[in-house]
C-alpha cells in the first residue's frame, strides 16, 4: 500500500514540475514579445495652437518603429503626424518633436485622443489653446 502512495506522490510531484516548465516557458516567451516591441511615451503636454498639434514622442521600448506612419485621432478625426527634420524612423531611446497640421473646429481646453502607428494604440490627452 505504501509503495502505491509513493508511486502517485512521485508522478503528481513530476506533473506539476512539467506544468511549472511549461508555465514558465510560456511567461518568458510572452514578456519577450512584449519587450521586443516599441512602447511610446509622450514628452511633455500634447498642445494643438493655431490648428497645429505639437507633440513629442520618445521611444522607450526595444525596438524602433516609422515615424512617418503615426496619426493621431482627435474627435473622431484623423491627422498624419509629420516628424522635424524629416526623420523616418522612431529609434530605441529617441526622441522626436511632430506636428500635425489642419486641426480646426476645436474650441479651447482639453481632449481625449488616440496616437496610432506602428507600436500600436495610445490614448492620450490634447490641450487647445485659446
Amino acid at each position: 500500500m505504501s509503495k502505491g502512495m509513493s508511486l502517485t506522490t512521485a508522478i503528481i510531484l513530476l506533473f506539476s514540475i512539467a506544468v511549472a516548465i511549461m508555465v514558465g516557458v510560456w511567461w518568458v516567451g510572452l514578456g519577450g514579445g512584449f519587450i521586443s516591441k516599441p512602447v511610446i511615451e509622450v514628452l511633455g503636454t500634447p498642445t494643438i495652437q493655431s490648428g497645429t498639434l505639437y507633440i513629442t514622442l520618445k521611444n522607450v521600448g526595444k525596438s524602433p518603429c516609422s515615424a512617418t506612419n503615426i496619426e493621431v485621432v482627435i474627435q473622431g478625426t484623423s491627422h498624419t503626424l509629420t516628424p522635424e527634420g524629416g526623420a523616418s524612423q522612431l529609434g530605441v531611446g529617441e526622441t522626436v518633436k511632430f506636428t500635425a497640421t489642419g486641426i480646426t473646429g476645436l474650441n479651447p481646453g482639453s481632449y481625449d485622443a488616440v496616437l496610432r502607428g506602428d507600436f500600436g494604440e495610445l490614448a492620450i490627452n490634447v490641450f487647445v489653446q485659446p
